[in-house]
C-alpha cells in the first residue's frame, strides 16, 4: 500500500495538533512557530525537500525550547547547525549533541580550561586553520 506526501503528511501533523489544542500554551505560540518555519523553509538551509525542513524544525525546536525560550532564535540557530552539518557530511543530530553536552546552548559559554562558545572550541584552532581574526562567539565561526 503506498502513501501520499499529503495522506504522510495528515499522519505527521495530525498528532501534533492535537497537542496544541490540549495544550493551550503552546497553542499560543503556535502561529508565531509556523511563520518562523514557513520563513525557514523557504531559505536555503540545506534541506531536500520541505516537507523534511517542516518535520525537522518543528521537532528540534520543541526540544530545544528548555534552552532556548526565543521561538526566533531557535529557528535560526537550528537551520545554521544544519547547513553547517550538511555542509561537512555529519549528521545534525550530532552536532546538537555536542552542543547540548559542551556548552547547553551557551553561545557565551567558557570553559575552564578556556574552550569557547557553543561547541567549546579551543582558541588555538583559530591560528590553526589560518582564521585567527574570526571570534569564537560567533555562531557561524563556533559551528564552523
Amino acid at each position: 500500500m503506498r502513501f501520499s506526501i499529503i495522506q504522510l503528511a495528515a499522519v505527521v501533523t495530525l498528532p501534533l495538533l492535537a497537542m496544541a489544542a490540549a495544550d493551550p500554551a503552546r497553542a499560543s505560540t503556535d502561529p508565531q512557530l509556523r511563520q518562523l518555519l514557513k520563513e525557514a523553509i523557504e531559505s536555503d538551509s540545506g534541506f531536500e525537500d520541505r516537507f523534511d525542513a517542516q518535520v525537522w524544525l518543528l521537532d528540534m525546536s520543541r526540544r530545544l525550547e528548555k534552552f532556548i525560550e526565543e521561538p526566533k532564535m531557535r529557528i535560526e540557530l537550528l537551520k545554521l547547525i544544519h547547513y553547517e552539518a550538511r555542509r561537512v557530511g555529519i549528521e545534525p543530530e550530532l552536532v546538537l549533541a555536542v552542543i547540548e553536552v559542551e556548552s547547553r546552548f551557551d553561545e557565551f559559554a567558557i570553559s575552564v580550561a578556556g574552550a569557547r562558545g557553543l561547541m567549546q572550541i579551543m582558541p588555538f584552532w583559530l591560528n590553526e586553520i589560518g582564521i585567527s581574526d574570526q571570534n569564537l562567539f560567533k555562531i557561524r565561526t563556533n559551528l564552523r
